[in-house]
């Protein structure tokens, strides 16, 4: 460290993203805790559809509630919430950190 401090340089600096500090955080707080993180791409991908299914009687989800009739298992809502942009960016900080 002494070598960084007079070269004006760093190194082996850990940035944590948020939701890996906060998981690191609960962590040492509560040891054994296994909560999955709220921005996991496979709980993310829950609530939205539950978000589909609670605006889908919405006027204007017409075509969304076309495309999801005939779906008795919600495959089709299932793959839609994986596909979201909210999922794809949730799932690229995730392989990022």
């Amino acid at each position: 460290m002494e070598l960084a401090r007079r070269n004006g340089i760093s190194g082996n600096v850990h940035f944590p993203f948020p939701n890996t500090f906060m998981e690191a955080a609960f962590q040492a707080v509560t040891p054994g805790l296994s909560v999955p993180s709220p921005f996991d791409p496979d709980v993310l991908s829950l609530r939205i559809m539950g978000i589909i299914e609670e605006h889908c009687d919405r006027p204007d989800f017409k075509t969304l509630r076309h495309f999801l009739t005939e779906d008795p298992r919600g495959v089709k809502r299932y793959q839609l919430s994986r596909k979201s942009p909210i999922c794809s960016i949730s799932t690229l900080f995730s392989v990022l950190k």
